[in-house]
Order: structure tokens, then sequence, then C-alpha cells
């Protein structure tokens, strides 16, 4: 943590790319990793399946300090990946403070084991992360929205024109465990 990194490629045809310097941030702790109850509407109450769960994590957020996070979901040992289980938040309404977010709208059942990576991101993470859920996600698209290409940190060194898709970033993370039991 707060050193700068940069990635650099090189291709067997020798074209070259470089990122963007990314300074890797610390990321404040994951106190808590616990989980709520709900019920499936779809099903009776009475129904052993109904019951259902959802996963909430606590964060000690550092005072006076911008941070931007990103939560990566495994649910026995499988990463949630889809658009709407991509999870980003930053601190902007809760620095300094501890506080507590649902780490998915993912609904979890007994015996299921949870696995929660807590990420830092930089300012330029975030906001290429947002632009791209806000093309992949189902609810985002309509007449108004077109989808373009987001450019990332990543450029060709030779032709400043190219188009190059993604983005290079570095993070502390913080892994915590909970399994179902209830």
């Amino acid at each position: 943590a707060g050193e700068k990194y940069t990635l650099y490629v090189n291709l067997n045809d020798e074209s070259q790319y470089v990122s963007s310097s990314e300074l890797l941030q610390s990321v404040p702790e994951l106190d808590t990793l616990f989980f709520g109850t709900s019920f499936n509407p779809e099903l009776p109450i009475s129904d052993p399946e109904a019951k259902v769960f959802f996963a909430k994590g606590r964060i000690v957020d550092t005072p006076f300090v911008r941070n931007y996070y990103r939560w990566k979901m495994f649910i026995n040992d499988t990463l949630r990946n889809k658009p709407e289980e991509f999870v980003i938040f930053n601190d902007k309404f809760t620095d300094g403070n501890l506080f507590e977010t649902k780490v998915t709208d993912i609904l979890l059942k007994k015996n299921d084991s949870l696995r929660v990576e807590h990420w830092s991101l930089s300012k330029g993470a975030f906001d290429y992360y947002t632009l791209l859920i806000s093309q992949i996600s189902d609810d985002q698209i309509g007449p108004s929205t077109r989808a373009t290409a987001i450019r990332g940190n990543i450029r060709s060194v030779s032709d400043s024109e190219e188009l190059v898709l993604g983005y290079f970033g570095a993070s502390e993370i913080i892994v915590k465990r909970a399994k179902v039991v209830q």
C-alpha cells in the first residue's frame, strides 16, 4: 500500500502498451460479515426453503480519506460476477464512520458458504467500473443510452488512436468468510 504500479505489455508482434500508474491504496477493515433474513415471496412461509438470507458487511471507514470499494462475492466457491452482482461503492456519505452495507441482492440458503473479497479502488477504477456497469446492466439500456467503448487507463505506446479496452488497477484485499447456519 502507498506505492504506485504501472503495467507494461510487450507482444510478440512488437506492439507495446502501458497503463497510467495506479496508487495501491490500503483498504479499511471489513469488520464483520453477517446475514440478514427474508422470505422468498414465491413460496409459502411454511416451506422450509422459504427462509432466505442476504449478506451484509460492516466497514470501519478511514476518516478524511475518499475511499472507493469493490466487493467480489463467492457463493460455494463460485464467483458471482453478473452485472447485477458487481458491487462497487464509495464512502461519500459515510466518511470516517462505521457503516453497514449489503453485499448484493443475491439470496443465500442454509448451508451456503460465502467468501467476500473487500478491494480498494482508485477514483479512476471506480469511474471506469461505474461506466461499465451502466452499459452492461439490463435496466440501464434505453432509447437515450448508447453503448460506446469505455476507455480505461491502458494505451498503445505507438498509436495514440488505438482503442485499448480494460483497466489496470492495484488493490489491497481483505477476505472474509461466513457460512449460513440458521
